[in-house]
């Protein structure tokens, strides 16, 4: 019983704190916005939603700093705080982030940590006290970043609305869907994106007649036709048949065998396991699979080119490829990026001696896949392996001149996997698992940093993502690829070919980017907690094989040392965090149950009956008073905020009396839209529309009284509120990420429009209106003006003047008000291009 209300007594803790600051939050930062407008109308800077944002978290964060005292911080002055690692694609991020900050007046400090130490520092820093608003860390590190005890990764489902700049469904469903989710919340943005590829020589491939391997055994048989000869023109027969080792000092020197892996483990997509089966939480390495990839490793890394001692440049690229010393490459997208440069970007390193001869081609697969239930390595077929691709299996044994393409050293053979004979017209299924490594960078929010803080750090951060500027982001030459569609459009070639890249190449990395990310079978290295420790097993197997051990001796080593890693008490734990970051159930109905005896006798029933009924009755009863001390608790922390923070959660209904306003909106030409437009694409843009007029409404106190078709009718206390939502909405649904169909559409692309306003005779002195009875909307947490004083000095001032429109007709999505016509606020003068103009 106690437990019971312990329990209860702490969720309804929980609830009631969350709902407090919820409305708390939300208040505040209405105070800001409106704050913010004026400052930009005031500086002529315009009243774009981005803009606005920007005032509002300087204002959120000085107000709380000087609320509590911490406007200083060791004689300094505060500042908001981000950290990453010190390697390019971070320091283009902090660039730009930094750059927004200080043109807002907003103190924004990075620690860029070297790479030698920074596995270390940012353990040390999340394990202790988080000292940082945000951090940039790749999207394999979530879990520990989620997980108990630390729960550092703030969910960002509830603010993506409020940062239209970021623009999320642009982002391809691969991060938007998976890289930034863990346990279906939105843990994290994604910066950068990370694929590995086959790179290969066009032109040696072309000679040879030699198609790009469809399987690892394929791409055996092509490295050993190239080792040993003259790749590189310099008449020595000293070159190699692939580059693939990274050096020891490297953390993500396991992508050569995750990457063989992954076409063996993964048939299923994410959520069927692949280092873990998800039931049962046995790892890959303790399966057939194992010894296999190992097998296939082996095999390769006798043509391929030695490890280096260490990284000149970056740890993921292959220096002998780019002067021409290797036919493949096991690569990321710098590979592409440094190789296609006809200037290096490195000082010292030499110009590359393949530019416009990079081959660029999906991972290998595999005709064999691990069965986990039977703990065997099985042939491909439609029910076995979904996503497998059909190919004849006399065409797998014809690759010009090169040697038998079977696999040796293995159960199965790629020949005799997928058919019955080696017949024409026999089909082998090849299982094809594209491989994203680390998947990219993310930046996570500290959840433990106050909330004005963590909004603000956000807000920069997803203006320093829009669309716009992710292209320095993933297009210049750092270790980091595509994000968006947009990164994926041929009509945008342009942006990348500015950097320099060579036309032919450029096109071959886009194209296998494009189909390796549009996969429903995509690999990643492990993203639960211990994730890092999973991937020291990996390490230890890399370096035995690039050493020649055997594949035998290589297996015992690696096996032991996961078994000394992982302790059985620790998978347990690790468990429900690997079955969240891969959407298997949840992460705790997935875990197996144990299972519990049946009673054996009718008494035994019985007893059970007498004793848990007394129980039950007794904890239902402390459970209702205590639900019933919970409610009051919560009404009276309600009673002590603003009228406004009261209506955020529960709106109540206006009456009948002088200062109930109403707003009415529709969307022009919706008939229109629907009869020309796809039926997804019109229910996208009414989600959008909905989702944003009802949260906009909610937080001016407006009561939803009716809705028709798309048209909606809310009801407000006061005009001010009403002038506030109508405001606000105009802001903030251009700026929506409306389907690119619907603004192609005559009705939604943008129109522009003069409107001259009269002013009034000299000889009549300007009237301000009358400020009516009732509250207003004085915003906020502490003493402020009213907003209605405001919105009467402003109505004021646009009676005296002219104005120039610019009213793009997306926004006729926007609200229209008849109670408000003529009174809706504009920006300043300068500012032709942005107004809210009377709603249409």
């Amino acid at each position: 019983m106690q437990g019971t209300l312990l329990l209860v007594l702490s969720v309804l803790s929980a609830f009631v704190t969350a709902q407090s600051e919820s409305s708390v939050f939300d208040s505040a930062f209405l105070e800001c916005a409106a704050k913010g407008r004026a400052e930009g109308q005031a500086k002529g800077g315009g009243c774009g939603w981005d803009i606005i944002s920007l005032h509002a978290i300087k204002c959120l964060v000085e107000g709380q700093w000087a609320e509590t005292g911490l406007a200083t911080e060791s004689g300094k002055p505060r500042s908001l705080t981000a950290a990453g690692t010190r390697v390019s694609a971070t320091n283009v991020l902090a660039e730009i982030s930094s750059s927004i900050a200080t043109r807002a007046s907003i103190p924004f400090n990075w620690s860029l940590v070297d790479v030698t130490i920074a596995e270390q520092f940012f353990s040390n820093d999340i394990r202790g006290k988080p000292a940082f608003n945000a951090y940039v860390l790749t999207a394999a590190q979530a879990g520990d970043l989620v997980s108990e005890p630390y729960h550092v990764a703030q969910d960002l489902t509830r603010l993506l609305p409020r940062a239209p700049a970021l623009a999320w469904s642009s982002y391809l469903p691969f991060y938007r869907e998976r890289a930034a989710v863990f346990d279906g919340k939105v843990v994290g943005i994604p910066a950068q994106g990370y694929a590995v590829h086959l790179y290969y020589r066009r032109d040696l491939f072309s000679a040879a007649g030699l198609r790009p391997p469809r399987t690892w055994d394929e791409a055996i048989a092509i490295a050993r036709r190239f080792n040993g000869t003259d790749l590189d023109g310099d008449g020595a027969a000293n070159d190699y048949g692939m580059c693939m080792w990274q050096p020891a000092t490297c953390f993500s020197g396991s992508q050569p065998l995750a990457a063989v892996l992954s076409a063996m483990a993964l048939a299923r997509g994410d959520v069927g396991g692949m280092w873990f089966n998800p039931a049962t939480m046995k790892s890959l390495v303790n399966t057939a699979a194992w010894p296999r990839a190992l097998q296939t490793l082996s095999q390769l890394a006798a043509y391929s080119a030695p490890m280096a001692p260490k990284a000149d440049t970056d740890c993921a690229y292959q220096p002998l490829f780019g002067q021409g010393r290797c036919a493949m490459a096991i690569g990321s997208p710098i590979q592409f990026k440094y190789d296609s440069l006809e200037v290096p970007v490195v000082p010292g390193q030499r110009p590359s001696r393949v530019r416009g001869r990079i081959g660029v081609a999906e991972l290998p697969g595999s005709p064999v896949v691990l069965d986990w239930e039977t703990d065997t390595m099985q042939p491909c077929d439609p029910a076995r392996c979904p996503f497998a691709v059909p190919i004849s299996t006399s065409d797998l044994m014809l690759l010009g001149s090169a040697p038998a393409l079977t696999n040796t050293g293995s159960s199965s053979s790629s020949s005799s996997s997928g058919g019955s004979s080696k017949g024409a017209g026999v089909v082998t299924w090849i299982n094809v698992a594209p491989y994203t490594s680390v998947t990219g960078t993310v930046v996570y929010i500290n959840a433990w940093s106050p909330p004005q803080e963590q909004f603000a750090v956000f807000v920069l951060v997803a203006q320093a993502l829009r669309p716009e500027n992710s292209w320095s982001l993933v297009a210049s030459p750092v270790n980091f690829g595509p994000t968006r569609t947009q990164h994926l459009d041929p009509a945008n070639r342009g942006r990348w070919l500015a950097y320099g890249y060579h036309e032919a190449d450029l096109d071959a990395f886009l194209s296998a980017t494009a189909s390796s990310l549009a996969s429903r079978n995509i690999a990643s290295d492990l993203r639960s907690a211990s994730a890092k420790n999973y991937t020291l097993v990996l390490l230890r197997a890399v370096a035995q094989v690039a050493a020649g051990k055997p594949v035998a001796t290589v297996v015992d080593v690696t096996r032991a040392a996961y078994d000394a890693i992982f302790a059985p008490s620790d998978i347990t734990v690790i468990g429900a965090s690997y079955r969240a970051s891969i959407y298997y159930g949840s992460s705790v109905d997935a875990s197996p149950s144990p299972t519990t005896p049946a009673p054996t006798s009718s008494s035994s029933s019985a007893g059970s009956a007498a004793v848990l009924v007394p129980a039950l009755v007794a904890s239902l009863g402390g459970l209702v008073l205590l639900l019933g001390l919970g409610i009051a608790v919560w009404r009276l922390q309600r009673h002590r905020n603003h009228w406004l923070v009261r209506r955020i959660r529960h709106i109540v209904p206006p009456g009948v009396g002088p200062n109930t306003t109403l707003t009415v909106t529709d969307i022009m030409d919706s008939t229109l839209l629907w009869e020309s437009l796809p039926a997804d694409v019109m229910d996208v843009a009414l989600h959008l529309h909905h989702d944003c007029l009802r949260r906009l409404a909610t937080v001016c106190g407006g009561y939803e009284s009716m809705t028709e078709g798309d048209s909606f009718i809310f009801a407000y206390h006061s005009a001010q509120a009403a002038l506030l939502f109508c405001l606000t909405a105009q802001d903030e649904l251009p700026h929506l990420d409306w389907p690119e169909q619907l603004l192609q559409h005559e009705s939604c692309q943008p129109l522009w429009a003069i409107e001259v306003v009269k002013p009034p005779p000299r000889s009549l002195p300007v009237q301000s209106p009358k400020r009516r009875g009732g509250i207003g909307l004085a915003l906020g947490l502490g003493p402020s003006a009213s907003l209605a004083r405001k919105a009467a000095a402003r109505f004021a001032q646009q009676q005296q003047a002219a104005s120039g429109i610019h009213r793009p007709r997306r926004a006729q999505l926007g609200a229209s008000a008849a109670a408000t016509a003529g009174a809706i606020g504009t920006c300043s003068a300068a500012d032709g291009a942005r107004s809210a103009g009377t709603p249409a």
